[in-house]
């Protein structure tokens, strides 16, 4: 192996980028971890970005997770990474924790659902669903709504 060395500093050679040395030197020199856009912490493991909190949960079960399994931060922080603030849950039931968790940090009752017309939260047993679409709404709303368009 032939090392040039660069001016009077013998500590970094120069290497050819055949060599397998080069691409140590070149990953020290990239940023391995950093936030997304998205708010989640990637970390570069040489060929693409992972997120951490992925990594980690692998880490602790021995083995990588399915495409239908999702990593929750119970705190809502994507930055804590700690293995007591993650949960793994089927993707179905983490879109139902988050719906839950919506409900709950607007009207202090995740039981509750919002009228379509008014906008307005209230028991699922005071309100009328929607055969097709699923949503829900007072009965109230729903037959004022009709007579306005009636006219």
């Amino acid at each position: 192996m032939n090392y040039k060395y660069i001016g009077s500093d013998e500590a970094y050679p120069a290497y050819s980028p055949s060599e397998p040395i080069f691409m140590e030197r070149v990953m020290e020199k990239v940023e391995r971890k950093h936030i997304s856009k998205s708010g989640y912490v990637l970390i570069w493991d040489g060929f693409r970005h992972k997120r951490e909190h992925r990594l980690i949960v692998e880490k602790e079960l021995g083995r990588d997770l399915k495409e239908t399994e999702v990593v929750h931060h119970i705190d809502g922080n994507k930055t804590n990474n700690k293995i007591e603030n993650l949960a793994l849950m089927p993707r179905k039931i983490h879109s139902l924790v988050h719906r839950a968790m919506e409900r709950f940090y607007a009207c202090g009752n995740s039981s509750k659902r919002r009228c379509v017309i008014c906008q307005e939260y209230d028991k699922p047993e005071s309100m009328k669903r929607e055969k097709y679409y699923g949503c829900y709404s007072h009965v109230s709303c729903r037959t004022e709504q009709r007579r306005k368009y009636k006219k």
